[in-house]
């Protein structure tokens, strides 16, 4: 769904340099300079320790390939006892990292360059899934709320039905508190018993009339393509607003019906 949402969600440490790196400057594809701290292993820090974007520049705690150099090739024990000789092995050292550093740089650009093309592998892989088995062309959808749903169609066999899933899709792309409430309904003209019925809550605050018209109209899209992949077919679904009690004269409004019936009625 959105990557950047994710992202606020994913413990620092998880999340790659490489995916981190593609995400915030994607223009800066092959002009990093990476510096390897080699600590990563050590203490579980987070992958990226340091940015500068204007001198593009990155330090990674993970290991340089220097680290796979044994340790007695710049120290053995005897040396730790001479002060003079210390400062020699870490000058050494200061000219070795230097010169592995050219290649952490080569081989950071390919895990960069494949972290990319793995993104695009799948972002391409999700539109052909909607194509062809669906029959979705999402650059063909005009609402974005349906395009962002439109997104979880691959797994539409493990959560039909799901009603918590359906839920939770609802809240995060209206970005409000959604319940559910479960009854039945029946139309005396066409049905002649009482089909299932599920009501989505969604909570929003300071609505004015004219805006809860506007409100209605834009989501009746996205109900009507939950309804028609996410619900099974004998299912009836809607979609209801409720304000607070601090605007009374809205009240609740149930989308695609012009009847207004106060909070206090449907608390």
């Amino acid at each position: 769904m959105n990557l950047e949402k994710e992202l606020a969600y994913t413990p620092l440490r998880q999340i790659s340099a490489e995916m981190l790196l593609n995400l915030l400057y994607p223009d800066f594809d092959g002009m990093w300079q990476t510096e390897n701290r080699g600590v990563f292993y050590r203490n579980y820090s987070p992958d990226v320790m340091d940015i500068n974007p204007e001198e593009h520049t990155v330090e990674l705690s993970r290991n340089s390939l220097r680290n796979l150099l044994p340790q007695d090739m710049f120290s053995t024990e005897d040396d730790q006892k001479d002060d003079e000789l210390q400062r020699e092995h870490r000058r050494e050292l200061k000219v070795v990292s230097d010169f592995f550093m050219a290649f952490d740089c080569i081989d950071f650009q390919h895990r960069l360059h494949l972290e990319k093309n793995v993104s695009d592998l799948f972002f391409n892989k999700l539109t052909l899934v909607q194509q062809v088995v669906f029959r979705f062309y999402a650059d063909l959808e005009p609402d974005p709320m349906v395009r962002i749903a439109a997104d979880m169609l691959p797994y539409v066999r493990y959560v039909r039905g799901n009603i918590g899933f359906i839920s939770n899709l609802i809240g995060f792309i209206a970005d409000c508190r959604v319940e559910v409430e479960q009854d039945s309904f029946r139309d005396d003209f066409t049905t002649e018993g009482f089909l299932p019925r599920l009501t989505f809550w969604m909570y929003m605050d300071e609505l004015s009339p004219e805006q809860v018209d506007e409100t209605i109209k834009r989501f009746e899209p996205l109900r009507e393509f939950i309804a028609k992949w996410f619900l099974p077919v004998e299912v009836i679904s809607r979609i209801m607003i409720k304000t607070p009690p601090s605007n009374p004269a809205v009240g609740t409004i149930v989308l695609g019906c012009p009847a207004q019936e106060t909070w206090d009625d449907q608390a």
